[in-house]
């Protein structure tokens, strides 16, 4: 299988390289901010309070799943006080 869309070509316009296992993948990307060398042992999982990313103008921005931040029970305990006043 072979990928050929190329998008429009800028003055920030990069290539970013992978490697899986034995595969070179080449993407072009709009721009690159940083490029950092982080060692395998200082990344740790996602948490899975986490429901996916989203793209306001420039910026990503990290959203959350808030029924996965409150522990079972939490939100009854939330509603009962909220009921209370």
């Amino acid at each position: 299988m072979t990928a050929s869309v190329m998008p429009a070509i800028a003055d920030r316009t990069c290539i970013v390289v992978f490697n899986i296992n034995d595969t070179s993948l080449d993407l072009v990307v709009d721009t690159v901010k940083e490029v950092s060398d982080i060692p395998e042992n200082h990344i740790e999982p996602p948490p899975v309070f986490f429901s996916g990313l989203g793209k306001v103008d420039d910026e990503v921005k990290i959203l959350l799943d808030a029924e996965k931040l409150l522990k079972k029970g939490d939100l009854a305990k939330v509603n009962s006080a909220a009921s209370a006043h």
